[in-house]
């Protein structure tokens, strides 16, 4: 798969560098996987008559050439030292220049992976065991030929059989194979006309008809080379994205984003009011709000905070009326501080934007921690107004590396925050947080979304999920940051599309670990009155 950035999937170093001399010239580049090191990559130059290649690490939060770099993705790595090459520089101390992408004309489709009848590199057996087992008369999917490489395969099932037709793909057109050779654009345009005008098989004269896609979340999930083209196209799209980030790029600002490249769109960033507008950059904190408009979710996605923004950071609570915060990292990871700790221990009390924040209990488990935040309010003259009760889940349960292997524990914290967000009456949006505010944080407001989504329709098309990731992405760079976790998302919608299932036919027999924490978390709402403000 080709891309406007030159991104190339599975490329050797030998095929690269190949590609690299053949096609390319001087500062010509692509990128593709890192053949050593899993969720990284490699780019790949022509300098001269040579080819140089240089990583691009991964940490789970960003990406970079350097320690510091810290890209929320590599398009945006690729972009800045394509455009700052004095800042690239060799093993020898000498600058890099990157001139254009490396684009190989031969190559697909990019979207081709988006359609849900796309079924990828599976084999003639898998396609035909597939639609036998789970099809119907008319279920159709494509695949990718084994024996033509660069042409596929439309597989139906017609009654108890599997015919199949070659569809050929050349001059930039697509057409199937011993027909009166119509040629289409696309092959999306392809199955559309076929849809309404039936194939003929060439043996039998019989007509063919094309009635439903096969495809489903489950089994895209375990399609392993679908979501990885699925994922890919994503990030193409993402090179489209021109969104500014002007008021991150402050001078006056830096010091408050904790990866200097990372940073919220001007459009969706979350100002802050009440503050001196006097002083540049008094109303930034790197924080964006992430809205969907078909499940009407809202959220707002926030880095860690640094040390110098934690007093913003409450003032951000405080400003928009949030009662939940998620935490979804530890205050320390592979030895690196991830995010500082902006809250008090148990019992104790602490100042930030000047309130007094206190920890009133926590509730541990094994996987995520819940505590009882309180704000004390005040009113003009210093008076006290009581309380505004905050609940904050920290999810510990996330690996330094990759992501868990259970969906299931974040699953049971999702929910438990959906119950304590409706005991309110009029709650701001919930603030989630990793480090970067774009990896972890995105993962779980695009599975949040899904779960609302599968609730107000009953169900979820293929292409709900990356459509999801897509919007979120538009509104803050870099959601959902890597591969594993876009798996991980099919993986926790899957889970939670089987549970209730599950639920539904059982009617009685719910989870005891969420039923006891829902009773707890029952019992410390009920503890204390929630104190709103007057209005």
């Amino acid at each position: 798969m080709r891309s406007s950035w030159g991104f190339f999937a599975n490329l050797t170093v030998a095929e690269a560098e190949s590609l690299l001399k053949e096609k390319g010239n001087h500062g010509s580049y692509l990128c593709r996987r890192s053949t050593s090191s899993p969720g990284s990559y490699t780019l790949s130059v022509r300098r001269q008559k040579e080819v140089w290649n240089f990583k691009i690490t991964n940490d789970g939060e960003s990406f970079g050439l350097y320690e510091n770099d810290g890209f929320a993705s590599v398009p945006d790595l690729i972009e800045y030292y394509q455009h700052n090459s004095s800042k690239f520089l060799d093993q020898n101390n000498k600058s890099v220049e990157l001139t254009e992408p490396l684009i190989d004309d031969s190559e697909n489709d990019p979207g081709l992976s988006q359609e849900k009848w796309f079924f990828g590199e599976i084999g003639r057996g898998e396609a035909e065991l597939i639609l036998k087992q789970r099809g119907e008369h008319g279920s159709y999917l494509v695949r990718e030929s084994r024996t033509q490489p660069g042409n596929f395969v439309l597989s139906v099932r017609h009654h108890n059989s599997v015919i199949e037709f070659l569809l050929i793909y050349s001059d930039g057109a697509f057409d199937i194979a011993n027909t009166k050779r119509l040629k289409f654009p696309t092959m999306t345009h392809l199955i559309n006309y076929f849809i309404t005008n039936p194939l003929i098989h060439k043996d039998s004269d019989q007509a063919i008809h094309l009635i439903e896609p096969l495809c489903d979340t489950a089994e895209r999930l375990r399609n392993d080379q679908r979501i990885k083209k699925e994922f890919e196209w994503l990030q193409h799209e993402d090179k489209a994205n021109t969104n500014t980030k002007y008021e991150g790029l402050r001078p006056e600002n830096k010091g408050k984003n904790r990866y200097k490249n990372i940073l919220p769109f001007d459009h969706t960033r979350v100002v802050l009011r009440g503050v001196d507008h006097e002083v540049t950059g008094s109303d930034y904190i790197n924080a964006s709000y992430i809205f969907d408009d078909e499940s009407g979710a809202l959220f707002i996605a926030s880095q860690g905070p640094v040390r110098s923004s934690v007093d913003d950071f409450w003032h951000m609570v405080y400003q928009e009326n949030s009662m939940i915060i998620i935490m979804v990292t530890n205050e320390v990871e592979k030895g690196k501080i991830k995010c500082v700790r902006y809250w008090p221990e148990p019992g104790m009390s602490m100042i930030a934007d000047n309130k007094q924040v206190t920890n009133a209990g926590e509730t541990v488990t094994r996987d995520y921690i819940i505590r009882q935040l309180e704000i004390q309010l005040e009113a003009p003259g210093g008076a006290s107004k009581g309380v505004r009760k905050i609940f904050h889940y920290q999810f510990v349960g996330w690996p330094d590396h990759g992501v868990p292997s259970d969906p299931g524990s974040l699953l049971e914290m999702m929910q438990l925050i959906e119950a304590t967000q409706k005991t309110f009456q009029f709650p701001g949006p919930p603030i989630i947080h990793c480090s970067a505010g774009i990896g972890r944080s995105g993962t779980v407001i695009v599975i949040s979304m899904l779960m609302s989504l599968y609730r107000i329709k009953g169900h979820l098309e293929e292409r709900d999920i990356p459509r999801t990731v897509q919007k979120v992405r538009l509104q803050r760079s870099g959601m959902v940051q890597t591969e594993a976790q876009y798996r991980f998302i099919y993986a926790a919608v899957v889970f939670y599309m089987d549970t209730v299932e599950q639920r539904e036919a059982q009617c009685s027999k719910v989870n005891a670990n969420t039923y006891d924490n829902l009773n707890e978390l029952s019992s410390m709402l009920k503890k204390s009155a929630i104190a709103d403000e007057p209005s």
